[in-house]
């Protein structure tokens, strides 16, 4: 495991932002899907940026947002 820091999540903005309900703001949309992935279960959980799992039920939340589609 490497190094984590606070901002490893850049909220983006305008058009190439995704709302995303883990972090309650916009973010890029490759966060989005690889979050998606990880929750589908096509890539492991310890990849995940710990910011997305803070939520207690963040799995049930990923699944039922809007953007979960692939």
């Amino acid at each position: 495991m490497g190094l984590e820091y606070k901002n490893d999540i850049e909220p983006a903005s305008g058009k190439n932002g995704i709302k995303c309900p883990l972090v309650d703001f916009a973010i890029e949309e490759s966060n989005c899907l690889e979050n998606a992935m990880i929750v589908s279960g096509f890539m492991a959980e310890n990849s995940m940026i710990s910011k997305f799992k803070e939520k207690e039920d963040w799995r049930e939340i990923c699944r039922k947002c809007k953007n979960f589609s692939f």
